[in-house]
């Protein structure tokens, strides 16, 4: 799963003039003050506002672009905070927090190298600014660079030792790695440093999903989920854990609860579709499925996962020869026709609509993958099936 990236603490914090934001404000100040107060009853919209009048009266100041550049973040318009970022860093090479905000703000376009390099310039600016250390090695995660990014982190607790988010942050680096004990103490320690912390529980729970503690994994969803009622990643996250205990009615539950607070969740979908495919409701899995295509059209498991359907159900009436090769080779195409699941399905696909030499052709192929033992005595009894000029048909099988 992807990192949730922490709050962030804009450059809003680290400049103010001092005085209080009058109704009639006339200066360049008295707007910029204006601004911040805004700012903190998030308001952006009027505070954009009066940062432009700030900046109108006196755009030589790098402070209102900076701030709001960090406004226009908090609305989503990360290349209009950019922009700011760089004015201001262009009125005030000095400016550490600006470098700062504009590595955090290129690291969420996708960009983790310029994150990386204003990161570090933050740093040399501002050698004892933890924070500086934590977003660097937030990008040099993107990035891969597991070890040095949790030497950032380690240095950013050094500095702040009560900062739970570097905990929470380093524990995602040190799970990716593989290193769950460690990353569960992590997340500990950041849990005790802020026992309200949602996204601390659901990482401890990822973190124990992958040890096999799948009910210390569901606790910890439902605390996320109590402190947070409306952390989708939580819901999306326990439906999945639930999948794997059986518990599929309770998965579909917290999936569909998933989907109301966030219907772009092709996640969502495709775990609803699994757990509906595996209470034999076939149509309702499919519909699910193509709602996740539509959602991510470059996820090939929801183009897997419907030609498995019309494949292989034995549901007469739910089987599609035509549309199962339609998406089975989708599916092969989107992984560069290297996933051996998706050749698997193509030759079951294959089956269905008739052409037998092809089914043979790619069940084959699968064999070649070398599978497990369980998986290859399934594949060499579907290859006999194909051989014989008969379509594979199986209930028990979810993809």
């Amino acid at each position: 799963m992807k990192a949730i990236i922490r709050p962030i603490v804009f450059a809003i914090l680290g400049f103010c003039w001092p005085g209080i934001a009058s109704i009639n404000a006339q200066t360049a100040a008295d707007y910029f003050n204006q601004g911040n107060a805004k700012y903190g009853t998030k308001d952006y919209d009027g505070a954009i506002t009066a940062y432009d009048e700030a900046i109108r009266l006196n755009p030589n100041d790098g402070n209102p672009f900076a701030n709001r550049g960090a406004a226009k973040k908090a609305k989503g318009d990360l290349d209009g905070a950019i922009a700011d970022e760089t004015e201001a860093i262009r009125l005030n090479p000095q400016n550490g927090i600006a470098f700062m905000n504009r590595g955090v703000y290129r690291n969420a376009k996708g960009d983790a190298d310029g994150s990386i390099a204003d990161e570090s310039e933050a740093i040399r600016l501002m050698p004892t600014e933890a924070k500086a250390y934590n977003d660097r090695a937030i990008a040099k995660v993107a990035k891969g660079y597991l070890d040095s990014a949790i030497a950032d982190y380690d240095e950013a607790i050094r500095l702040n030792p009560q900062y739970a988010h570097a905990y929470n942050d380093r524990a995602i680096a040190r799970n990716t790695k593989g290193d769950h004990d460690q990353a569960i103490a992590d997340y500990n320690e950041a849990i005790r440093l802020n026992p309200q912390y949602a996204h601390a529980y659901d990482g401890r729970a990822e973190a124990k999903s992958a040890k096999g503690d799948l009910d210390g994994a569901i606790a910890d969803e439902n605390e996320a989920i109590r402190i947070d009622p409306n952390y989708v990643k939580s819901f999306l996250n326990r439906g999945a854990y639930k999948i794997s205990k059986g518990d599929f009615a309770g998965a579909i539950a917290d999936e569909t609860e998933a989907i109301r607070l966030d219907p772009g969740s092709s996640d969502a979908y495709f775990n609803r579709g699994l757990s509906k495919n595996s209470k034999s409701d076939a149509n309702g899995a499919i519909a699910d499925y193509l709602q996740a295509v539509r959602l991510a059209p470059d996820d090939s498991t929801a183009y897997n996962s419907a030609a498995w359907i019309w494949a292989a159900s034995s549901d007469e009436k739910v089987r599609n020869g035509p549309k199962a090769v339609e998406f089975a080779r989708k599916a092969c195409e989107l992984t560069g026709w290297k996933d051996a699941n998706a050749i698997d399905t193509l030759a079951a696909a294959c089956a269905e609509a008739g052409n037998f030499d092809e089914a043979v052709k790619w069940e084959t192929k699968y064999l070649e993958s070398k599978p497990s033992k369980k998986d290859e005595d399934g594949a060499r009894s579907r290859l006999s099936l194909y051989r014989q000029n008969k379509p594979y048909h199986e209930t028990g099988r979810s993809s």
